[in-house]
């Protein structure tokens, strides 16, 4: 999703960069608590980050080995490296 997001915007001041959206992911497949923890390019590509995370959602339902490992949710951590 982030790549799609990527290609049809047109950054001004494209900077090199990493941001870090933290999230929790249910085991229905939606997301809540979607945030960015880590931003070192503009707020505008952060929140193309936060949306490749958001946009895609529901995810697919966990299956039960899933849930036994995890449980009703997880909190997940995605690195997204602009160069």
């Amino acid at each position: 999703s982030w790549w799609s997001i990527i290609e049809r915007s047109k950054f001004e001041g494209v900077t090199r960069g990493r941001v870090t959206v933290r999230f929790r992911l249910h085991r229905d497949g939606t997301v809540t608590d979607a945030e960015i923890v880590r931003n070192d390019v503009t707020r505008v590509m952060s929140l193309a980050c936060k949306d490749a995370v958001m946009a895609p959602a529901p995810y697919d339902i966990w299956r039960a080995d899933m849930v036994a490992m995890y449980g009703e949710s997880d909190t997940v951590t995605i690195n997204f490296h602009y160069y």
